[in-house]
């Protein structure tokens, strides 16, 4: 979709009685582009962090006598799958596994000693050279400072499914400062509408479909 879908059912709906668009044209003002975009960059990344819409992969070298790794991405959400080097998949996060790998932050994995130092009767299917890493990625962060672009260029990689509670988001972010109109949190309503239409994409089973994204470090690369 283009970022020119997002602005118009903005500027019709959820922020048309703020000073912020033109509704009689569907338009958001050139002026408040920046303040728009702020919000559709947060509700998009609070859409990409609570439902996998991306993933990619990096690979992830190990080292003979170090366990812990960070993760260099920018666009880490989380952590997903950690396959070897043969493509088998290593336990996550399970403590009752002997050759589990651990994440005790968003950014670091912990692996196992034995099958860092390929210590003698490692199973086969654990034993690796490197991992790869498979993590639930973030979109791409829209720049601010754009006053006057064209809107219609902008792609925003979002599946339509997903629109809905955006909208709801972004309504949320820009109504909760006003407080109680006649005794009624405008701002409120939309976060609750936003978790309503969350859900119903839960409860759904919606998945979004893609390929693999290689963005694989260069060996020696890691951190």
């Amino acid at each position: 979709m283009k970022l020119r879908e997002i602005f118009e059912h903005l500027a019709y709906s959820e922020l048309s009685q703020l000073n912020v668009g033109d509704v009689s044209l569907g338009l958001i003002n050139e002026s408040n582009y920046d303040k728009v975009l702020s919000a559709v960059n947060l509700g998009l990344t609070a859409l990409h962090t609570r439902f996998c819409l991306k993933k990619k992969e990096t690979l992830i070298e190990l080292v003979y006598g170090t366990y812990s790794y960070v993760v260099p991405k920018d666009d880490l959400l989380k952590v997903e799958i950690i396959y070897t080097d043969k493509g088998y998949e290593l336990p996550l996060n399970d403590e009752s596994q002997y050759y589990n790998v651990s994440t005790p932050n968003l950014k670091t994995i912990v692996v196992a000693k034995d099958i860092v130092n390929k210590v003698a009767g490692v199973p086969e299917e654990y034993s690796s050279s490197y991992l790869n890493v498979v993590y639930r990625a973030n979109h791409k962060i829209m720049p601010y400072g754009f006053n006057g672009y064209d809107a219609e260029q902008v792609e925003i990689d979002l599946p339509y499914a997903y629109m809905e509670p955006l909208l709801y988001f972004i309504g949320s972010r820009f109504h909760n400062p006003m407080g109680l109109v006649n005794d009624f949190n405008v701002g409120n309503n939309y976060a609750a509408k936003y978790e309503r239409a969350c859900q119903e994409i839960e409860k759904s089973n919606i998945r979004v479909d893609q390929g693999k994204q290689n963005t694989r470090l260069a060996m020696g690369g890691w951190v």
